[in-house]
């Protein structure tokens, strides 16, 4: 899974990210106050603050203020769907981890069971006589070959 995480941002991140980078404004300097800026210039400005493709376009009339409240807001948002999808994320891992430790544990045990009957078999076979007598054949045939 890719890890798509965006940083937070606070209040001064969005205002700052509103007036870097944006065509057409070379000063990089806000407006006095009471000046007003134009349309477009504001619109790509607040367009800019967002991630690549997310733009919010001001209403008419509203102030930096409130722009920048939405604007925290929107990210706000978008931070909460990321953690949100990640708890999905981590919930449904944990899920399916728990499922494959439980198959684990289930064939964990059929193994034991199956190492304790092939151990209490072969106790059976070394006590039998057949083996004994085997073992002292083999035992006689080692000391014949030397």
């Amino acid at each position: 899974m890719e890890n798509h995480e965006q940083q937070p941002r606070t209040g001064e991140d969005v205002a700052r990210a509103g007036t870097e980078g944006v065509p057409g404004d070379t000063s990089g300097s806000r407006p006095e106050q009471g000046e007003t800026e134009p349309d477009i210039v504001q619109s790509e400005r607040v367009a800019t603050a967002g991630p690549p493709g997310v733009g919010v376009l001001p209403h008419p009339g509203t102030s930096r203020s409130e722009r920048l409240d939405r604007l925290s807001l929107q990210q706000a948002l978008r931070d909460v769907e990321i953690a949100n999808a990640r708890v999905v994320d981590l919930t449904q891992r944990l899920v399916e981890t728990r499922r494959e430790l439980a198959q684990v544990r289930t064939h964990l045990s059929t193994v034991e069971a199956t190492l304790v009957s092939t151990s209490e078999r072969q106790a059976a076979v070394e006590r039998s006589a057949a083996f004994r007598i085997a073992r002292r054949i083999w035992a006689l045939r080692s000391v014949f070959q030397r």
